[in-house]
């Protein structure tokens, strides 16, 4: 018989023969599954090389070395309103190239009311503005003599260098809006997934669905216990019972997570986790992902993490008969 780490209101469950863990969580009262705990998610997730853990699909030059040249039309400054005279922003992307900037003030009806060039030395205007090539700041003050006529927007127009050093994500440019991601932390326990990015974001979501490649499932998983219970042998087969993964499998979770970024920016992260076991370890572990803005940026998503024992035994997962502690037959 399998031993169970129990946990909690989890015992009362398991003394009933049922075959996973599940309880309200409180003041969301979403449910928590053992189900999910079939093998460990857990870690702090790093870019490849220590580069950008999220990272634009359009800007990272093919050949490792070579300097990319990328122009941006209707990047975004923010608005202003009728009679306002100081304007300041930060564009997208820094690495500007000197000479290229345009900051243009349109009005809300779409007529563009004043226009301030860079002169590729930092001064935008007839000396009205300044702009930092570097981190791609700006600012402009105009006279109290001559002030905005109406309310609007603003948008720039530039060019920015993309360099490529060869190492993957260390010369890409950064998938999300004025912030650098080089690290997840992910927290996994049952079905739920919080990540905290480097610079104090937290999203927050679950896990979809977990299974190993060749389509083996935790027997935890609650659709398998009724399964049983009913003694419906056909759906066991198709389920493909497993109380831990096979040794070299491939374990791989869909999830989904949302929250804001630093630059408040609302961003949904979708994508896989996986992992292979090997000898009671859980190793490669990478997640793939795609960072999707609400109006803003979509970035391609690439980390990996260090190995652990295959089982989440700190969130009531099924650990084997040697190492579990106060299990119970």
């Amino acid at each position: 018989m399998k031993r169970m780490a129990l946990i909690g209101m989890c015992a009362a469950v398991a003394a009933l023969g049922l075959m996973g863990c599940e309880w309200d969580t409180g003041s969301d009262a979403e449910n928590w599954s053992s189900s999910y705990d079939w093998v460990n998610f857990s870690g702090v997730y790093r870019g490849a090389s220590g580069g950008l853990l999220v990272t634009d699909y359009t800007t990272t030059p093919a050949i490792p070395g070579s300097t990319n040249v990328v122009t941006i039309s209707n990047d975004s400054q923010g608005s202003f309103a009728l009679g306002q005279t100081s304007f300041s922003g930060t564009l997208d992307h820094g690495n500007v190239v000197p000479g290229s900037v345009v900051i243009t003030l349109y009005s809300n009806g779409g007529e563009a009311l004043r226009s301030f060039s860079d002169d590729g030395n930092g001064v935008l205007g007839t000396s009205e503005g300044t702009i930092q090539y570097v981190s791609g700041s700006w600012t402009i003050e105009l006279s109290i003599l001559t002030p905005v006529g109406s309310a609007g927007r603003i948008v720039a127009a530039y060019s920015y260098y993309v360099s490529n050093s060869g190492s993957a994500g260390s010369g890409a440019e950064s998938g999300a809006t004025r912030v650098s991601v080089y690290s997840f932390n992910i927290e996994h326990q049952g079905q739920h997934l919080t990540i905290t990015d480097n610079n104090g974001s937290v999203y927050t979501g679950r896990i979809k669905k977990m299974q190993s490649a060749s389509g083996y499932q935790n027997t935890d998983i609650t659709q398998v216990g009724t399964d049983e219970e009913r003694n419906d042998r056909s759906a066991k087969y198709t389920y493909q019972e497993s109380s831990l993964p096979a040794d070299g499998d491939t374990v791989v979770a869909t999830f989904e997570c949302t929250g804001i970024s630093k630059a408040g920016m609302r961003v949904r992260i979708v994508g896989t986790l996986q992992g292979t076991v090997a000898a009671s370890v859980f190793t490669g572990r990478v997640l793939n992902g795609t960072w999707i803005e609400i109006g803003g940026k979509t970035g391609n998503i690439y980390a990996q993490t260090t190995s652990v024992p295959v089982v989440n035994v700190g969130a009531g997962a099924e650990v084997p008969e040697d190492t579990a502690e106060g299990a119970t037959e």
